[in-house]
Formats: C-alpha cells, structure tokens, sequence
C-alpha cells in the first residue's frame, strides 16, 4: 500500500439506484479505489446494530426532516405513558376484572 493510504473495512448494502450505502464515514467526493465483496450469506455477517445504522444514515428517510413532516403537536393524542396505561384499563374492563 502506497504512502498516504488507509484501508477502511466497513459493512453495508446496495440501494435501489445502486450506490453504495456504508456504516462508516467515507470522504464525500473524494475520487477513492473501491473494492466490494459480497458473499452468498452477507445478511447474515450484518450485525442489528449495522442495520440500524445502515438505516439512520440512509437518504431514504431524509424526507423525515422536513417542516411539512410536522403534523402532530403535543396537544395531539396522549404521552406514551398515559396512552399505556388506558390501553391497559381497557384491556381490564374488556376482560372483566
């Protein structure tokens, strides 16, 4: 390997317009030697954790963020606590006790 280079072993899948999605940071725009090795069984080297981090990082949910996303307030429905525990009172009234 020549002076100035590093090797980066990172973990991730290709999308439907076939770029490459990675868990790692890669340099955006910098023209880079890319070798790709796929195995019959890949999904099952991917651990839970890089899914999760394949999918936080994909451009697939970047429509999350915008304003027009925004459609509930906190006036809107109840905390997750509350929501859980009448959840559960209407389970006790259904089942009669």
């Amino acid at each position: 390997m020549g002076r100035g280079q590093r090797v980066i072993t990172t973990t991730g899948r290709v999308v439907h317009t076939h770029q490459i999605e990675t868990v790692a940071e890669l340099p955006v725009g910098q023209v880079v030697r890319l070798v790709v090795w796929l195995t019959e069984d890949a999904a099952d080297d991917v651990s839970e954790e890089d899914w999760r981090r394949m999918a936080a990082l994909s451009a697939a949910y970047d429509f999350l963020a915008g304003s027009e996303e925004d459609v509930y307030t906190l006036e809107d429905g109840l905390p997750i606590e509350l929501a859980e525990e009448a959840a559960e009172n209407d389970r006790g009234r259904l089942s009669g006790s």
